[in-house]
């Protein structure tokens, strides 16, 4: 194994400060790294009833037009009161994602920490479907996808399935599909290589 680094990059962080980085730091060189004040994104989280969301987690990644750099990133969760706060970001779209256990995920697509005011992301339950894959003739299911529509307009969630286990009698267990339990109906379309497609109109209750 070496014994010496020919060049580093080097990270440094602190709450309140975006990240910074000192790029192809040589031994043994050292590296003077200035963190910047950043910007905060906070606010809280609750359901439909106004119930505080604890553990939900915030994910927030660079917009489309954001540059991936260090400060368009961060990670936070919500504490019992559903209060969460993301700081040491720069300014700049961010995709925010808020998700919770038994909660359908909310999606933002261009949240901007330069608005100071507090963000109030609710959550609508989850409706999960979870469903075994088999085959009148014993083949196997290769490449399943399933497509979900929902809600008026219509909205849509195409996901290639992941199965879990092994082939058996009972078929191969997908993992859970969620959408929100808002919805009395959901339309489930479910295809595989080589095989015809099935579409089940489902109750959510």
């Amino acid at each position: 194994a070496p014994t010496r680094w020919e060049s580093l990059d080097v990270f440094a962080s602190h709450a309140g400060y975006v990240t910074g980085l000192a790029c192809a730091v040589r031994h043994p060189v050292e590296a003077t790294i200035r963190l910047k004040r950043g910007l905060t994104l906070q606010g809280t989280v609750s359901d439909a009833t106004g119930r505080a969301l604890g553990d939900a987690e915030i994910l927030a990644r660079p917009g489309a037009t954001t540059p991936p750099i260090p400060g368009h990133a961060g990670y936070a969760a919500s504490d019992e009161q559903g209060r969460f706060a993301l700081d040491g970001l720069l300014p700049g779209a961010l995709r925010v994602r808020v998700g919770r256990e038994g909660y359908f995920p909310l999606e933002l697509e261009a949240e901007d920490p330069v608005d100071p005011r507090p963000r109030a992301y609710v959550l609508s339950p989850a409706f999960v479907v979870r469903f075994r894959l088999r085959t009148d003739d014993g083949r196997p299911v290769v490449n399943p996808t399933a497509r979900l529509l929902w809600g008026s307009p219509p909205r849509e969630n195409l996901q290639i399935l992941q199965v879990l286990g092994d082939e058996n009698s009972d078929g191969v267990l997908t993992q859970g599909l969620a959408m929100p339990a808002t919805s009395p109906t959901v339309d489930l379309q479910v295809k595989a290589e080589g095989l015809n497609p099935t579409r089940h109109v489902l109750t959510c209750n």
